[in-house]
């Protein structure tokens, strides 16, 4: 079976302290923008928090639930939440098997690529049914 998470002998996933600010402005976008960009983001939320509590789901527009793609677990602070605690679990299982591997002294890309698509899976295939519900919202 050909495995859609790939891991190379020569990479690892790690974790670093927090960069500067005047290093974050020297390879990101400024804090302005940054700034910017949040408030746009949640206006866009709350923006689609109030059309989904006033109006039917099957009279709210199709160009009005495309506007959901990319902030989906934004719409709920429930699902945020989960969705911030699998993030973070999903990474520490990665860590603490490289750093088992590490341990061992042995290199597998292949576990861990076994292991990374095995803990997203649920995840991955809900991702897969919101494209899928986002394209045929397109196509119709």
């Amino acid at each position: 079976k050909k495995l859609r998470v790939h891991f190379s002998e020569t990479s690892t996933m790690a974790t670093f302290e927090k960069s500067s600010d005047e290093e974050n402005q020297r390879k990101w976008s400024s804090s302005t923008d940054r700034k910017r960009f949040r408030h746009d983001q949640i206006a866009d939320v709350l923006r689609m928090r109030a059309v989904f509590e006033s109006t039917p789901y099957d009279k709210i527009p199709h160009n009005e639930l495309c506007r959901c793609v990319g902030i989906e677990s934004l719409m709920s602070t429930k699902l945020l939440e989960r969705t911030l605690e699998h993030r973070a679990n999903h990474l520490n299982v990665i860590l603490f098997e490289q750093k088992c591997q590490r341990d061992m002294g042995v290199c597998d890309p292949d576990r861990l690529a076994s292991i990374a698509e095995r803990h997203s899976r649920k995840v991955s295939l809900r991702a897969h049914k919101i494209a899928n519900g986002y394209m045929n919202l397109m196509l119709n």
